[in-house]
Formats: C-alpha cells, sequence, structure tokens
C-alpha cells in the first residue's frame, strides 16, 4: 500500500509538472480544465478587447496577448495574482490600470508598441519585477514608478519622447541593460555612472552633445551604443572601460578619438561611419588588440592612416570607404587577419602590389574609384565578392576565371566595349553565381 500510494505521488507530481510545462493557444481549449491552466500565448488573434475568460485561469503564470488590437486592460488583472510574466506588445493599449501592482509575483511585463502617454503609480509595486519593456510607446517623462522598482534588471524605454535620465536612475544599481534609443536626451545626469552592474547602455538617436565624465566609471560595460547623436568629443576616461566589446559612434560629429581608445583590450566592434568631420585616428589605435571590425566612411577630412594601424593582427573587417582624401592606405596591406575591405569612392587610381599579401580577403569593394587595372586581383585565391562598379577598367583580365571562390562580380559602369562583353560573359558566368559587366559605353 506504502509502495502504491509512493507511486501514486509521483503520478501526480509528474503529472502536474507536465501541466505547468503546456502551453495553451486558444481560450476555448484552456476553459476544458482552468486550473491545470499554467502557460497561455493568444498572439495574432485580432482581439480588440482582453478577454474576460482569462479571469478564471487563477494559476496562470504566463500570459502572451501580443499582437492584437486591444485597446484596455479591466481591473481585474490585479486577480492574476499567480502571474509571473505578462507580455501585451504591440496592441493599441493606451493605459494600464493601477491594479496591476497587485501582480506581485511579475517578473517580465512587456507594453511595447503601444499608446501609452503614462505608466501608472502602483507599478513601483512590483517588487519581483526583473525585466520592464516600454519601448516605442507616447512617453514624454521618464516615469517616476520605474524608479523603485529597484530589483529590475532589463530596462527598455526605446522610442518614446523621455528628454531627460532623472538623478534617481541611481537607484536601479541591479541594471544590466538599459535601452533608451530613439528619444529626446539632450544630457546624462552623473549619477548614470552609478550604475556598475551595467553591461549594455543604449542611447542613439537623441540629441546628446557630450557624454558626462562618470560614463568611465562602468567598468562592467560591454556595449556601448551612441550613434545619431550630435557628440563632438568623447571623454578621454572612456579608456577606463576595459571591459567595452562594442563602442558605436555612427553619425556624430567626432574628429578623432582620445588617446585612451587605445586601453580598450577588450573592444571588437568600432562603428564611426558618418562622423564627417573626422580627420585624425590617435597612434594608440594601433593597441586594440582585440577589435576585428573598424568602420570609418564618409569622412572628407582623413588624409592618413598611422603606422600603428599595421598591429591591427586581429582585424577581420575594415571599411574607410567614402574618404575621398585617403586613397587606398598602404599601411593596411600588411592586416593578415583582414577578410573584408571596403574602399569604394575613395579616388583611388590603381591597386597596390601588395594587396596580395592580404591572404584572407573573401570581399573586396572598390567601387567608384579610377581604377583602370585589375590583374593583381588574379593573386587573392580566398576572394568570393569583387567590386569594381564605377571605374575606368577597359578590360577583364582573362585569369580573374581561376578565382574558384569568387561568386560575385560587379564591374558595371566601366569603360569596357559592348562587344567584348558577351566575350567576358562567357568566360565567366558559369563559375560566377553574381555577375554584371554592364558598360556606361
Amino acid at each position: 500500500m506504502k509502495y502504491s500510494l509512493s507511486v501514486l505521488i509521483v503520478f501526480l507530481s509528474i503529472t502536474i509538472h507536465a501541466q505547468e510545462g503546456r502551453y495553451f493557444k486558444s481560450i476555448e481549449e484552456a476553459l476544458e480544465n482552468p486550473e491545470q491552466v499554467y502557460n497561455l500565448s493568444i498572439s495574432w488573434k485580432n482581439l480588440t478587447e482582453f478577454p474576460d475568460e482569462l479571469i478564471k485561469f487563477k494559476n496562470l503564470t504566463f500570459l502572451n496577448l501580443s499582437r492584437n488590437k486591444i485597446v484596455t486592460i479591466p481591473d481585474w488583472i490585479g486577480q492574476l495574482e499567480n502571474l509571473e510574466v505578462l507580455i501585451l506588445k504591440n496592441n493599441e493599449i493606451y493605459e494600464i490600470p493601477e491594479t496591476i501592482g497587485n501582480l506581485s509575483k511579475l517578473k517580465d511585463l512587456n507594453i511595447s508598441d503601444n499608446d501609452l502617454d503614462y505608466l501608472p503609480q502602483n507599478l513601483k509595486k512590483l517588487s519581483h519585477l526583473t525585466s520592464l519593456y516600454a519601448s516605442n510607446n507616447n512617453l514624454d517623462t521618464f516615469p517616476q514608478s520605474i524608479l523603485e522598482l529597484v530589483n529590475l534588471e532589463y530596462l527598455s524605454l526605446d522610442g518614446n519622447s523621455i528628454p531627460e535620465i532623472p538623478s534617481q536612475i541611481e537607484n536601479l544599481n541591479g541594471l544590466y541593460e538599459l535601452r533608451l534609443e530613439k528619444n529626446e536626451l539632450l544630457v546624462l545626469p552623473k549619477e548614470i555612472g552609478t550604475l556598475n552592474n551595467l553591461k549594455e547602455l543604449w542611447l542613439g538617436s537623441n540629441k546628446l552633445e557630450q557624454l558626462p565624465m562618470e560614463i568611465g566609471t562602468l567598468s562592467e560595460l560591454k556595449a556601448l551604443y551612441l550613434g545619431s547623436n550630435k557628440l563632438v568629443t568623447i571623454p578621454e576616461n572612456i579608456g577606463n572601460l576595459t571591459m567595452l566589446q562594442t563602442l558605436d559612434l555612427y553619425d556624430n560629429g567626432l574628429t578623432t578619438l582620445p588617446e585612451s581608445i587605445g586601453k580598450l583590450d577588450h573592444l571588437i566592434f568600432l562603428n564611426l561611419i558618418r562622423n564627417y568631420e573626422f580627420s585624425l585616428f590617435p597612434n594608440s589605435i594601433g593597441d586594440l588588440k582585440s577589435i576585428k571590425d573598424l568602420r570609418l566612411t564618409n569622412s572628407k577630412k582623413i588624409t592618413s592612416i598611422p603606422n600603428s594601424f599595421s598591429k591591427l593582427q586581429t582585424l577581420e573587417s575594415l571599411a574607410l570607404g567614402w574618404c575621398e582624401n585617403l586613397g587606398f592606405p598602404e599601411v593596411i596591406l600588411s592586416l593578415e587577419s583582414l577578410e573584408f575591405l571596403e574602399l569604394s569612392s575613395n579616388n583611388i587610381l590603381e591597386i597596390p602590389e601588395k594587396i596580395q599579401n592580404l591572404k584572407g580577403l573573401k570581399r573586396l569593394l572598390l567601387n567608384n574609384n579610377n581604377i583602370s587595372s585589375i590583374d593583381i586581383v588574379c593573386a587573392l585565391k580566398t576572394l568570393k565578392t569583387l567590386e569594381l562598379e564605377g571605374n575606368s577598367l577597359k578590360s577583364i583580365p582573362t585569369c580573374i576565371a581561376s578565382l574558384e571562390r569568387l561568386r560575385r562580380l560587379n564591374l558595371a559602369w566601366n569603360n569596357i566595349r559592348k562587344k567584348d562583353i558577351k566575350k567576358y560573359k562567357s568566360l565567366l558566368q558559369e563559375s560566377i553565381n553574381e555577375l554584371s559587366i554592364d558598360s556606361q559605353n
């Protein structure tokens, strides 16, 4: 009898756990046994109202009502006291009731992509909340109720109209990720430097003109996104962010980088695209011992690359296109790990012979230059993509056909005679998947 009872207990335990792991995808199915419904996902159903039947699912821990057309949330949502995850993104909700504060077990709340002008004050009662996503709403101030969620680890407020971050942000020192892209931020409070657990900080597409010195105290930071702001300088103590792997400075007004940039031993990705006034890399750029992807395009001011560039032996991808006064910097021809090289629109007249040193190069983009000969390219046996659109080529060397890995070749808008194009296509089209040799003549 004791043995049979043990078996029964084990069986019931397995059954309960199986039900807890089951995801119901229709209310009708869930209503067959409401007490055993723990996970309910009803997205993409064109619902215009919050279903009244949900109040019957007292054991519900996971509720997904995303991508519907729900406008309001009923007050009784506070009775779903076992909820741990609530996903309401991509609806038309304009108000969250104060009773949401009764969901004392809630850990994850997603209310992004709605029509919210404000968040309820009782949100502060969600003491177990670790993730809050409220992106792409109509918030025009930083919600004060968020500042009391001391266990918050992930906070996303992208795509609102928030003009400032309150100094009380220091209360949220458990944050791992903070996202405030596409807002109206003009400055950052110095208290941002107290978020000493922060690993990702997303501040792109704002109106920031400078960064506080305290940014250099975020010692755990791995990713810093500052693209599309109005920055003209970066603080020297950026070099203190020794764990940083990603630094995105796209579309700002920078003219150079601080010498301390070379201290970022773990930096893998550096994006400087569309800093039109950028004119000088510091010599310390060569000290980036982990860098794999470096991008600077659209700068008419830069005329040279420091010799220290030759030390970037981990670099795999380099984009220096649309820098019309830069030409083809020979210092980069010693970067043996390089797989991608972009030098389009740089007024290049010829490809240096030393390009054959780049034995692992897979993609070479040299569009819109003044190159008239590409024979040396035949030495690049690993090449998969070659783009030379808009140059001054009159002929194509037959050795191009010997590049066994080449799959994309773009030679459009050169000076190749139309009567020769058919010959070249016949030679190359069997081995090359994407071939373009249209002529401008």
